[in-house]
């Protein structure tokens, strides 16, 4: 499994998930041009895109991903709220599992100031490998278990503007909170 991060600020953001077949973008926080630069003009090439909220810095490029035939993936709050209809996207919950080829994707509920902010943990089903993935929340009030990486953009306070990201590889045990596992 790779992860890359194409953006990561409060201009936009966008990740990359990918286990050689199936790729998975992570929020779509630029404009569809920039994007589709970052992406080397491969929009195609994506199998679904996972939005974690509403704000344009992770959502701005949704209604054109939708036009261009990529399955947007997002919670009933974020379509709602969100300043394009999303009448197009498909709607998620906390819990649910999402399968996109070899990877198994469940979204959980994150802390942030919006209608219904949701995190993912994905999971290579061929490998093992298990990245959780969360922004913009106060905390994370989830458990999740044998890890092969977090991703957590946060702004340290005192820290430079531009979000600093943390990455624990082979992480075994998180806090307490909601179970995910297995």
């Amino acid at each position: 499994m790779t992860f890359t991060s194409l953006a990561s600020s409060s201009r936009g953001n966008a990740y990359v998930v990918s286990d050689g077949e199936t790729t998975l973008l992570l929020e779509c926080g630029l404009s569809f041009k920039e994007l589709q630069k970052r992406l080397g003009y491969g929009v195609a090439g994506i199998t679904a895109c996972l939005v974690s909220h509403e704000h344009q810095d992770h959502a701005k490029a949704a209604a054109q991903l939708l036009k261009s035939g990529v399955p947007v993936y997002m919670s009933e709050g974020t379509a709602a709220a969100h300043k394009d209809a999303m009448d197009a996207a498909h709607l998620i919950k906390a819990g649910d599992v999402l399968r996109f080829g070899h990877l198994t994707v469940v979204p959980f509920r994150t802390f942030h100031n919006t209608d219904e902010p949701l995190g993912f943990l994905i999971e290579d089903r061929r490998t093992g490998e298990r990245l959780l993935w969360a922004v913009d929340t106060a905390n994370l009030g989830v458990t999740a278990d044998k890890l092969t990486y977090i991703a957590v953009e946060c702004k340290l306070r005192g820290a430079p503007a531009e979000p600093q990201w943390t990455a624990f590889p082979r992480y075994s045990r998180s806090a307490s909170g909601t179970a995910i596992s297995r």
